[in-house]
C-alpha cells in the first residue's frame, strides 16, 4: 500500500494512503500521550480528557448536538486511550470525508470542558472503573502490573483510580491537556478514496501555531519494582485468572520480532503449544495465550489463561515445563513456518478496512518516528530462525525476572511462589 507523508512547518505530521476501490475512509488523530506521562496523583486524566472531548466543542457546545453532527453523516466513531498515545477517530462514506475532516478536527482542537459536564463525566469514569473491577479477567492485567512495575505510572492502569478520579479538576485538565495536545506530538492519518484537495484541507485545519520544543518521555524507576515475585487478589470466583510474565525490551530492539515469532509458538492460535496443553491435553482452562507488549522504554512477555480453581497448579507448572523447553530445544522448522505463516497471515487480515490502515501507518510513525510498510513487517518475520528463538528464550526466560498474578480464591502466596521458582 502506497501512502504520503508530509510535515508541516509546526511539525505536525500528516499521512495520505490512498486505497483504491475502498468504501470508506478513516481519519484518525493520534497524539503522543497517555498514562505513562501522568503522575500518582492524576493518574487517569489522559483517559479523562479523551471522554470530555465528546462532551462538546466551541461550534457544537453540547453532546447531543456534537453527536447529531456524526451521526447526520453516518459516521462511526469513537476514541481510545492507551500507555503512550491516545486516538480520536472518524469513519464515513466518501462523499462525507471533508465533513468529517470538519467534524474530527473540531473535536480535536476546540472541545470545551464545562463545569457540569466534567462533573457527569467523572461519574462516568468511576462507573466504568466500577465495571473492571468486576470482570477478574480484565483486573488481573492490573494485578500484574503493579507487580511488574510497582508505585509508578507505568504501573498503573489507563484507566486511573477512584480516588484520583475524583480529585482531577478543570485547571488540571486543561493544562495537561495544554502541554501535550501539541503540533510535534501529533500525526494525522487518512485512509481511504481520497480527494485531490484533502491535503490542503488538513493543512487549513492543522497548521497551527508552533509550540516551544520540550522534552516528552517517563522514566522507569528500579529501585520502585516489588521484589516480591507473586500477587494474589483474593476473590470468590468460579474461575481463576492469572497472568504470568517477565520483563522484556523496547519496541526499538531488533530481536522484537524473534519475541513475536517466540510469543506465536508459545501461543497464538489454537495449534500454539499451550493452548494445546493447557486446554486440548488438560481441559483446564477455556483460553489461554501469550503476548508481547513493547513500549518506547520497557517492553513485557506475558501468558494470561483463565483456569479451573482445582487444578491452577498443575496448570503453572504445564506452563514452566513450555518455557524450559522453549529455551533448552530448538523449534521445528515445520512448526517456526506455521507460526510464521499465522503471524504474517493475521497482520495482512488485520489490514482490510481503512481505519486499520490509518491505525497501522499512524502508530508506527507516532511511536518510531518512521513508518514501515506490513511488507517490511513480514520480512523481519520470515528472518528468523529457531536458534535466534532459543536464544532469545534463554535471554528473556529467567527464573528470578518471572511474575506471576492471580486473581481467585487464594491467599497463600508463597505456594505460587515455589511454583514459578522452579
Amino acid at each position: 500500500m502506497t501512502y504520503k507523508k508530509i510535515t508541516l512547518n509546526n511539525r505536525l505530521r500528516i499521512i495520505l494512503v490512498p486505497i483504491k476501490d475502498s468504501l470508506s475512509s478513516t481519519i484518525l488523530i493520534l497524539v503522543k500521550v497517555g498514562s505513562f506521562l501522568e503522575r500518582k496523583s492524576n493518574a487517569g486524566i489522559s483517559h479523562f480528557l479523551e471522554h470530555l472531548a465528546f462532551k462538546g466543542t466551541k461550534k457544537y457546545p453540547s453532546p447531543l448536538k456534537l453527536a447529531l453532527e456524526f451521526e447526520k453523516i453516518g459516521a462511526a466513531y469513537n476514541a481510545f486511550t492507551s500507555e503512550e498515545y491516545t486516538g480520536y477517530w472518524i469513519k464515513v462514506q466518501n462523499k462525507f470525508l471533508a465533513r468529517a475532516l470538519e467534524l474530527i478536527s473540531e473535536l480535536y482542537l476546540n472541545p470545551v470542558f464545562s463545569k457540569s459536564d466534567l462533573e457527569k463525566e467523572r461519574k462516568v469514569i468511576i462507573e466504568e472503573i466500577n465495571m473492571y473491577e468486576d470482570m477478574p479477567e480484565y483486573k488481573v492485567d492490573d494485578v500484574f502490573l503493579s507487580l511488574m512495575y510497582g508505585d509508578q505510572p507505568i504501573g498503573y492502569p489507563v484507566i486511573g483510580f477512584k480516588e484520583t478520579v475524583e480529585k482531577i479538576s478543570q485547571n488540571e485538565l486543561l493544562e495537561f491537556r495544554k502541554r501535550n495536545y501539541i503540533p510535534q506530538k501529533t500525526v494525522v492519518a487518512v485512509a481511504g478514496a481520497l480527494s485531490e484537495d484533502i491535503l490542503i484541507q488538513i493543512k487549513s485545519k492543522f497548521s497551527l501555531r508552533k509550540v516551544k520544543s520540550r522534552r516528552f518521555s517517563y522514566r522507569l524507576h528500579s529501585n520502585l519494582i516489588p521484589k516480591s515475585r507473586v500477587k494474589i487478589e483474593t476473590r470468590p470466583t468460579h474461575q481463576s485468572h492469572l497472568v504470568f510474565g517477565y520483563p522484556a525490551f523496547s519496541l526499538f530492539d531488533r530481536r522484537r520480532y524473534i519475541l513475536e515469532v517466540l510469543s506465536g509458538v508459545l501461543g497464538a492460535g489454537m495449534s500454539s503449544r499451550l493452548f494445546q496443553v493447557v486446554r486440548e491435553k488438560m481441559g483446564a482452562a477455556y483460553y489461554v495465550s501469550s503476548s508481547v507488549s513493547l513500549f518506547s522504554k520497557h517492553g513485557m512477555f506475558t501468558i494470561s489463561a483463565g483456569v479451573d480453581n482445582k487444578r491452577i497448579e498443575r496448570v503453572i507448572l504445564a506452563i514452566v515445563k513450555e518455557i524450559d523447553r522453549i529455551k533448552k530445544y530448538r523449534v521445528s522448522e515445520r512448526e517456526l513456518q506455521k507460526v510464521k505463516n499465522y503471524l504474517i497471515g493475521n497482520l495482512y487480515l488485520r489490514l482490510e478496512r481503512s481505519n486499520d490502515w490509518a491505525g497501522f501507518y499512524a502508530r508506527t510513525e507516532l511511536m518510531e518516528n518512521k513508518i514501515k510498510s506490513p511488507e517490511q513487517v513480514a520480512r523481519e518475520i520470515e528472518k528468523v530462525n529457531s536458534e535466534q528463538i532459543r536464544k532469545l528464550a534463554n535471554q528473556i526466560f529467567r527464573k528470578k525476572e518471572s511474575r506471576l498474578a492471580i486473581v481467585g480464591p487464594f491467599k497463600d502466596e508463597k505456594i505460587f511462589t515455589k511454583l514459578i521458582a522452579g
